[in-house]
């Protein structure tokens, strides 16, 4: 059987991700587990005018799970403990760390903050404006001004997300209409996370009114994800995708040590940075040298991105002395994918490389099912997977939303770090986080492609495949 690695992006060391308490695999329960191990890929339906997201989540599977059905006041400690068992206690212990070392809250620390207050405040989350403004006498001494203006702003978020939630549209509407108005023009990182999920909110609620084509959508989101400019610049200076890249590279070199003529089936080639790592590191391979490298590269989207890194690549190739061969399999969808369109000659060791491509497969079980087992006919000496390791596939919106916003909270600060200073590929990033937000939060069913799972979903999955034993 073949061997399959997984790189997880980002690592958990760069962006703090934790576990959360409520998996989407727990959230679907154990019936909807033996028929799809990957959880829940539909939407529980519409909720009631008037009914708490989570509380109408009291008769389905985390309830009958827990034992207990779930309280409307638990629907708001959720919003503190998502994350590793995360209490209250926690987010105080932050704030005296702030007032003791004088240190900045991170993003992340601050939407913890906020989750505190909010759970303050539920008795009077009727009128988020005038609570907000008491400031709760001390609680928050340790804070600076613009810190405390943050957590008004993440307040008026939660709140917002709470009625989105609950299908009070218009009052969710009116609050985010004032996390827009309370914002400064020169945003913190806190407040463009804050913002970014306010545009991810108002694009739910146009849907859920008929207002937006939500298909459409969808094609305008894909044109960001797909800007080779931006890819290239996050190889170049984000050092979890850097992680990531030279980890994949390193196990597809071990995986074909012993091999002459490589053959890489690339699911996803993109700006094909990671190609040219793997050219380099065959080129150093002093025992067994390098006769040909070949590339296959899928492309469902974004043909003429596809052949442009070819050209790029085979001139790379030319300049290093390296023999290679790069071919672009078009295919109209991933179902299309068929094992003779690969050309796989004797004496040729396949690996394949997935980027970032099966997280978008989830909703579609027999798309997923039918490209794997392609993949495992080829017979590869190794395929390569590189994931996001978060928990973005409940169908509860409300959990996907808390969970979002902690996972990208830690992203924008990294990525306000290493952007520093780069107002161009800063604009293009945030446009392309709104893809990717709003995907998650706004959509449902397969127009929902932002599923990131856990790594154990995907053993599981590859276990049921029969990919090892």
């Amino acid at each position: 059987m073949a061997n399959v690695s997984f790189t997880l992006l980002p690592p958990s060391h760069v962006t703090n991700t934790y576990r959360s308490d409520i998996s989407a695999e727990e959230v679907d329960g154990e019936e909807h587990q033996r028929s799809s191990v990957l959880g829940a890929t539909g939407f529980p339906g519409r909720i009631p005018q008037g009914v708490s997201i989570l509380s109408a989540l009291e008769s389905e599977e985390v309830g009958k799970q827990a034992g207990q059905g779930i309280s409307s006041t638990a629907s708001l400690e959720l919003i503190c403990n998502y994350w590793n068992g995360i209490k209250r206690r926690k987010a105080e212990k932050l704030l005296e760390k702030n007032e003791s070392t004088g240190r900045r809250l991170s993003t992340e620390e601050i939407m913890r903050t906020a989750g505190m207050r909010f759970i303050q405040l539920q008795d009077q989350r009727n009128d988020y404006i005038s609570a907000i403004t008491q400031r709760f006498g001390s609680d928050l001494s340790g804070l600076s001004e613009e810190e405390m203006k943050e957590v008004d702003l993440a307040q008026l978020l939660l709140a917002a997300a709470e009625k989105v939630g609950e299908n009070e549209l218009d009052r969710a509407s009116r609050l985010l209409s004032y996390c827009e108005m309370l914002s400064s023009k020169r945003r913190s990182t806190a407040e463009k996370v804050v913002l970014l999920f306010v545009d991810a909110l108002r694009e739910r609620i146009h849907i859920a009114r008929g207002e937006h084509d939500s298909k459409r959508l969808v094609l305008r989101n894909n044109q960001y994800l797909r800007t080779s400019a931006l890819q290239i610049t996050y190889c170049r200076i984000l050092p979890f995708i850097q992680i990531a890249q030279f980890s994949a590279i390193q196990v597809l070199v071990e995986n074909t040590a012993t091999a002459s003529r490589i053959h890489i089936v690339d699911l996803a080639v993109r700006s094909g940075v990671h190609v040219i790592i793997l050219m380099q590191a065959l080129l150093d391979r002093k025992e067994k040298p390098i006769d040909l490298l070949k590339v296959s590269a899928v492309a469902t989207t974004g043909m003429d991105t596809a052949e442009e890194s070819g050209k790029r690549l085979v001139n790379v190739a030319k300049s290093m002395g390296l023999n290679f061969s790069f071919r672009v399999i078009p295919v109209q969808h991933i179902d299309d994918v068929r094992e003779e369109m690969f050309d796989i000659e004797d004496g040729e060791a396949v690996a394949v490389y997935s980027p970032l491509v099966f997280e978008a497969l989830i909703s579609r079980q027999k798309s997923l099912e039918n490209l794997t087992t392609v993949i495992k006919s080829l017979n590869p000496s190794v395929m390569v997977m590189t994931e996001i390791q978060a928990n973005h596939n409940s169908p509860s919106f409300v959990a996907r939303f808390i969970e979002g916003l902690f996972f990208y909270s830690a992203f924008m600060d990294c990525l306000d770090t290493c952007l520093a200073n780069n107002g161009e590929n800063n604009m293009v990033s945030e446009k392309c986080l709104f893809s990717v937000v709003t995907n998650m939060l706004s959509m449902e069913g397969e127009e929902r492609t932002i599923r990131n799972v856990k790594i154990d979903v995907w053993r599981a999955f590859f276990t049921r495949q029969e990919w090892w034993r």
